[in-house]
């Protein structure tokens, strides 16, 4: 059984960041950081730490949720054993293991294994 422990990232495709982020911002989102580099910004959900992360270059115009677990390998491994393909992602926070559905929306199910500080408890 896998447990959830909570959204990790909401992550959807933009065609420019200049024009998106203004747009969530008069939409209640408050915008913690940009990464211009990555053509990447990311939006406070909320006083918990999940956020809307906009990007120009994800590539996909099906969206990505992202959750909280404790363990992203034991989760890959779960997954696979049932029968469904993952994508294993290292990240700067820990280890992401990444599903498609059937539709092009993609589900990451996310550990902090790399700042464990960060994690839920």
């Amino acid at each position: 059984m896998i447990e959830l422990l909570g959204i990790d990232n909401v992550m959807f495709h933009v065609g420019d960041l200049e024009t998106a982020i203004p747009f969530y911002e008069s939409c209640g989102f408050v915008l913690k950081f940009r990464v211009d580099e990555k053509q990447m910004a990311l939006f406070d959900i909320g006083p918990e730490g999940p956020g809307l992360v906009i990007s120009t270059d994800e590539g996909s115009p099906g969206g990505r949720l992202w959750v909280e677990v404790r363990n992203a390998d034991e989760t890959r491994q779960a997954l696979l054993a049932g029968g469904t393909a993952s994508t294993r992602i290292e990240t700067a926070t820990g280890v992401t293991c990444e599903i498609s559905d059937p539709f092009g929306n993609r589900i990451g199910f996310a550990d902090y294994s790399k700042r464990r500080e960060l994690a839920r408890r």
